[in-house]
């Protein structure tokens, strides 16, 4: 009876310890399964009046600088100004053995720095990928512009709200000189 009990105990505490085990393993894999996106990017995705001496930075979800991503993902990045001129920026990655809590991190580098009154766009690659083989899944682009630039489709709505207060002043003008007659 003694010996009986003592297998049921055995056989309860490996089934414990294997169904422990079984948990921790989906827990890590569900958490692996998570997707890659952009937490933060400084300057901010629609920012204006940016020095033109700014790096910008653009933090993860994931590790995008492991050392089995890096290579391609060097290549997910490119920079364009509102001219269509292709802006070159430099991509700078930690190394994420060395410096973990920047593992996460992508700083681009204008080589020529920002130019005055343009507004720039960052295109990231639906390919960049995380150590844990998550990709963004779709292209992202993040626009800013620079110290002096004039967006002109808002200077556009503000010439025609302008135009349609003084059409109204002036027929409000007619209707009371017609009036008086």
């Amino acid at each position: 009876m003694y010996r009986f009990k003592k297998g049921i105990c055995i056989i309860i505490a490996a089934l414990m310890i294997l169904s422990a085990l079984a948990s921790a393993t989906l827990i890590f894999a569900e958490e692996g399964n998570n997707p890659l996106f952009i937490n933060e990017c400084t300057p901010a995705d629609g920012s204006s009046n940016i020095p033109t001496d700014t790096e910008i930075k653009i933090n993860f979800s994931k590790n995008v600088v492991n050392l089995s991503v890096k290579d391609t993902n060097l290549k997910c990045f490119s920079m364009k100004d509102n001219e269509g001129n292709v802006a070159d920026v430099n991509v700078v990655m930690a190394d994420d053995q060395i410096d973990r809590e920047n593992r996460n991190d992508i700083i681009l580098v204008p080589v020529n720095g920002l130019e005055e009154e343009k507004e720039y766009t960052i295109t990231i690659s639906s390919n960049l990928t995380a150590k844990n083989g998550n990709t963004l899944g779709e292209e992202k682009t993040i626009t800013f512009s620079t110290v002096g630039f004039v967006n002109e489709d808002k200077v556009d709505i503000v010439k025609i709200a302008l135009i349609i207060i003084i059409a109204v002043i002036i027929v409000f003008v007619v209707i009371k000189l017609n009036k008086k007659k």
